[in-house]
């Protein structure tokens, strides 16, 4: 008897591309989760620091205030559209030194809010 015939070859086929991989090891937090995470557990409410979207929340905030603390600007980075939009939290200075502290070099921009009211003493 006849020796059976070989299966017919399956049609070779290209690989198709693989989807490119996004960069995670890039990636990085912006300023907002930065100073949220580095901020002491005094500058907290609500499980987390507070970081305004507007400086008018953040002057509530310090409305009363008996303990020092001022208005910290954070910038972020500008749209497509341009501009700097910005974030505001309310500490003390010693409270932002303690957080400025936990940062790496190259993530520590924060700025007072300069309150025509009393003396700006901090500068990082």
């Amino acid at each position: 008897t006849p020796a059976p015939a070989a299966p017919p070859r399956p049609a070779t086929v290209p690989p198709t591309p693989a989807a490119p991989v996004p960069n995670f090891v890039t990636w990085r937090p912006g300023p907002e989760a930065l100073w949220k995470r580095a901020l002491p557990s005094v500058v907290v409410a609500y499980g987390g620091p507070v970081i305004h979207n507007t400086i008018d929340a953040a002057r509530a905030q310090l409305k009363g205030d008996k303990d020092g603390r001022r208005i910290w600007g954070v910038d972020l980075p500008p749209p497509d559209s341009g501009g700097a939009p910005k974030r505001w939290f309310v500490a003390t200075p010693a409270e932002v030194d303690e957080g400025y502290a936990r940062l790496p070099p190259q993530d520590r921009h924060v700025y007072e809010v300069i309150d025509a009211r009393r003396a700006c003493w901090a500068y990082f």
